[in-house]
């Protein structure tokens, strides 16, 4: 009886087990490479000592692979056969005598001549060194999965908490429909006048010369074929579900997590294996390239791969996006925490920062190796959407760490990353790293604190609130409510305080307190009292002076004729602002009000709200007037330096895409959108430089670009958020497409006399990323397709 070192088991699904084959006609449970049936003493499952499970690339961790029948195990199937799919009843898996034990004396005696046929199910050659998945480790790497995973969701529950803590509920909901459309108005607006801005004050275009390559600057290289070269590993990295076509649509990605997994989950279900082929497949490397691949996923734990690139000349550590659940969680664990990197301190988001030490702690030894194999090659670090976040920390994290001895330069491009750290982090990465930004792709924007601002405009755009506030108010008056209420004491307190000097401050205070302390009000509300008192009080003071000089206008002359002398009229003085009650702190003296006046204490040091606007965050946000961003800029929130000391907890910092930006404006798909005209309109020749088409209407004003434009320090000029919002808030509405048009003819943009746009890339203010924008390609935008396609382009 002769010894063989290889035996493939077959199993067979009956229901709800797996178990041998049982029918005389079906394959046996023990066969050889090439299906012959083998009869075993002693089962290789019962010899642990003496044999071990071949676990490959094409497997699953305990070596099976699936298929609908026997004969289909020998051939590849798109996505790998290392789960069961939809219709699998069918399994396989291949034992290989350990070397160790090929002589001894209680090796299992079989009753066969045949051998093993000594390669893998998939076709490739197997080393003997792959071993079995020891299950004590995978019983701690379940335990830290499971510990992660408490921690993630712990963090976001955190998060809220402190959300609902600092604001109340009702501030953070739109309460009508139509807070949502004039939000979503106001913000096309204000993306049409960032593509202005974008066209007077572009990096490059179609037409011009990408600057040069700040990672290979040698032989000519530029900017434009690193983020080309980014694009497309940062695309390869979601393996097979990229090539397969399951996320180049928003449809086909919702499919993907809803309804494919019934029959085959084309991510978690995926062979290592057909992943790699993947890669290959979609950046044209060769498949024995790929020095490390981990597609295994969990919370602060995201795929990625390290490769060479041999046409770039670099190598190339990929990191993929949010695809699963332990992804998911880590983009919620999103709650500020205080980092120093690069020799500056900051914040980062707290679940990416997490996920790019693990990685920085599994590819080191993979890194150094590269380096001494491709002496002086630069390493090029990339990532889509959570894998840019996770690619930008982890090059702070190398260059903190020290490159590897004989590695080239180390750089980063993003592409559509998230927004994972605060301002004196992002600008200490500049020369490192460089996100790249598709048009109105929203991951970018996302942070705590713009989500919060986010809601603080929608609410404060609702109609509904305002309108019944009007109603109860007409209401009270027409049924005589409230005149012995607290209405009357704090107005008889505001007439008071107006006929004393303003060093009854103290005095005024404790009136007020006792005004709330007397009534079943809370101070909020008798603040909103108070504030609606004062601006009645300012309007009617506004209109006596109006009349008192227009009274004097008209017969000031034959006064002055009469008399012999001038009859000077002074308006009445405007009345005084309330003090501000900061509800943090009830006993802290008052600012005093009045143009020019202060309270005469040490302790009030701070200048009161120009407006009732400025007081919102402490009314609760229901007050009329104002947008979002005065209330949050009145709170704190707003801080653009983002400083290192620690922060309270009524001020989320505000975190931003890393490095240098660079953000795209793809070409316009409708040529209408550019030009100014409608479907089905004549198109007559295009305009020359400086003409403005009028279309036979009244010419309009050209939007100007402010002088000079704000750059980055190096001279660039940069878009900017912030001009954006207010000139759309300053003229009500934002520039139509004619004007549009005009300005990319006055600056000379080649757009203008093309039948089709071209995409342009300008460099931005990280400032500009600080408010989410809601516009109808927000999720569009952000595909890496959709990357590929623009970049192409230009």
């Amino acid at each position: 009886m002769e010894q063989v070192s290889e035996l493939y088991q077959n199993e067979r699904f009956f229901g709800i087990i797996w178990k041998g084959p049982v029918a005389a006609l079906d394959r046996a449970e023990w066969t050889d490479g090439t299906g012959e049936g083998i009869a075993v003493t002693k089962p290789p499952t019962e010899q642990p000592q003496a044999w071990e499970v071949v676990v490959t690339p094409g497997t699953d961790p305990e070596g099976w692979q699936y298929g609908t029948v026997f004969k289909h195990l020998e051939y590849k199937r798109p996505g790998g056969r290392s789960t069961p799919r939809f219709g699998d009843v069918v399994r396989r898996r291949l034992w290989r005598r350990r070397p160790e034990a090929a002589d001894a004396a209680d090796a299992a005696s079989l009753g066969s001549s045949s051998s093993g046929s000594g390669e893998s199910v998939d076709g490739t050659s197997q080393g003997p060194g792959a071993a079995p998945i020891p299950p004590r480790s995978d019983s701690r790497r379940r335990a830290q999965e499971d510990a992660a995973q408490r921690r993630a969701i712990k963090g976001f529950l955190k998060m809220v908490y402190d959300l609902l803590e600092r604001r109340r509920w009702w501030s953070l909901t739109p309460w009508d429909p139509s807070a949502l459309y004039q939000v979503y108005q106001k913000h096309q607006q204000v993306y049409a006048t960032l593509q202005v801005q974008a066209y007077e004050r572009r990096l490059f275009t179609a037409e011009d010369e990408a600057p040069l390559s700040a990672l290979q600057p040698e032989g000519g290289r530029t900017l434009l074929q690193d983020l080309l070269c980014a694009g497309m590993h940062s695309r390869a990295a979601y393996g097979y579900a990229m090539a397969a076509g399951h996320i180049s649509t928003v449809t086909g990605y919702i499919k993907l997590k809803t309804l494919a997994p019934f029959t085959f989950d084309a991510v978690g279900g995926v062979s290592v294996e057909a992943n790699n082929d993947s890669v290959a497949e979609l950046t044209g490397i060769d498949p024995g390239d790929i020095l490390l691949a981990e597609w295994s996923n969990s919370t602060y734990r995201p795929c990625h791969y390290v490769a060479v690139d041999r046409a770039n000349r670099c190598l190339v550590l990929s990191i993929r996006g949010s695809l699963e659940v332990g992804d998911l969680l880590s983009d919620m664990a999103a709650h500020p925490m205080e980092a120093s990197l690069g020799g500056r301190s900051g914040w980062v988001h707290e679940g990416i920062f997490s996920a790019a030490t693990y990685i920085h702690c599994t590819t080191g030894e993979t890194l150094e190796r590269a380096a001494e194999q491709f002496p002086g090659w630069p390493l090029l670090i990339t990532g889509h959407s959570l894998g840019g976040g996770v690619a930008a920390l982890l090059t702070l994290l190398i260059h903190e760490a020290g490159v590897p001895r004989g590695m080239g330069a180390v750089g980063c491009v993003t592409i559509g990353t998230a927004a994972v750290m605060s301002r004196p982090l992002a600008d200490a990465c500049r020369p490192h790293v460089t996100s790249v930004i598709l048009a109105a792709d929203i991951i970018p924007h996302l942070s705590y604190a713009s989500v919060e601002t986010l809601l603080l405009e929608l609410n404060q755009s609702s109609l509904l609130p305002r309108a019944a506030k009007g109603l109860g108010k007409k209401l009270s008056s027409v049924l005589g409510l409230g005149k012995d209420s607290g209405d009357t004491k704090v107005s008889e307190a505001v007439a008071k305080r107006r006929s004393e000097g303003k060093t009854q401050a103290q005095g005024e205070w404790k009136s007020v307190r006792r005004a709330a302390g007397s009534s079943p009000r809370r101070p909020a509300d008798e603040l909103r009292i108070l504030l609606k008192d004062e601006e009645a009080l300012a309007a009617a003071a506004e209109a006596t002076s109006h009349t008192l000089e227009q009274t004097a206008r008209e017969g000031g002359a034959s006064q002055a004729q009469g008399s012999g002398a001038d009859t000077a009229v002074s308006p009445r003085p405007s009345p005084r602002l309330i003090p501000v009650i900061e509800m943090s702190d009830p006993d802290a003296p008052p600012q005093a009000g009045g143009e020019g006046s202060q309270v005469e204490d040490s302790d009030a040091a701070d200048q009161e709200p120009s407006s009732a606007t400025d007081l919102l965050p402490y009314l609760g946000g229901m007050e009329d007037g104002g947008g979002a961003t005065s209330a949050i800029a009145s709170a704190g929130v707003r801080d653009k330096e983002m400083g290192t000391s620690p922060r309270s907890v009524s001020q989320p910092a505000h975190l931003y895409p890393p490095g240098r930006i660079i953000w795209i404006f793809p070409a316009d798909e409708d040529k209408s959108s550019l030009d100014g005209s409608t479907a089905g309109e004549e198109q007559g020749p295009p305009a020359r430089a400086g003409e403005q088409d009028t279309g036979g209407e009244a010419p309009r004003k050209e939007p100007q670009a402010p002088e000079p434009s704000p750059s980055n320090g190096d001279g660039a000029a940069q878009v900017s958020m912030e001009e954006a919002v207010e000139e759309v808030e300053a003229k009500g509405q934002g520039p139509s497409s004619k004007e549009v048009a005009a300005a990319a003819r006055e600056s000379g943009d080649p757009r203008a006399s093309r039948g089709k746009a071209v995409p342009v890339a300008v460099e931005a203010k990280a400032t500009s990323f600080e408010r989410l924008l809601l516009l109808p390609d927000c999720f569009n935008d952000h595909l890496p397709d959709r990357y590929i396609e623009v970049l192409q382009q230009l």
